[in-house]
């Protein structure tokens, strides 16, 4: 995964130490400082540079630091095995346990607006005007600007979503 500001992290599969980071612009891969256990399965970075993390034996790992240091965030899950992780709508994280099934988390931990069109972490008038000049495309999957519910068209459904997400702003 990769930070907005170009910062890399890369996992492995306990052939190395932890996982790897290079902090942008050409620097090359070394281990993250602090990170435990000799895995990194998933590697999930959130639209305001939180990384998490899948481990097989310390679960899930968070960093609010680009990777200086790593915290344990497995209140709630049956176990400390964890393969998978993906960031669902409305900015909740989704971990697969090995044996026990998909759990997601009860809070978002991200600010995610599916209807911000032009990037600028809120929905406005902008976004409006991207979704109307995009509006009847129907492109298929990823070929329409304006396809905010990712059906392969824009039509009356985006402009639905977009406008329950109109004023809508991440910090």
């Amino acid at each position: 995964g990769y930070t907005s500001d170009g910062a890399l992290f890369v996992g492995n599969h306990r052939t190395a130490t932890g996982i790897y980071r290079s902090l942008g612009a050409g620097q090359p891969l070394a281990p993250a400082p602090g990170f435990p256990g000799t895995e990194g399965y998933s590697i999930l970075v959130t639209p305001d540079d939180v990384i998490y993390v899948s481990t097989v034996v310390h679960g899930i790992q968070r960093s609010v630091d680009r990777g200086d240091s790593w915290e344990n965030v497995n209140a709630g899950l049956p176990a400390t095995s964890c393969f998978s992780l993906t960031l669902g709508s409305g900015g909740y994280l989704f971990a697969a346990i090995p044996g026990a099934g998909v759990y997601r988390t009860v809070d978002p931990v991200a600010c995610v607006l599916e209807a911000d069109r032009n990037g600028d972490r809120r929905v406005d008038l902008s976004d409006l005007a991207i979704l109307l000049a995009d509006y009847g495309c129907a492109a298929g999957l990823g070929g329409c600007t304006g396809d905010v519910d990712l059906d392969g068209d824009t039509d009356l459904g985006d402009l639905s979503w977009l406008l329950g997400q109109f004023g809508f702003e991440c910090d």
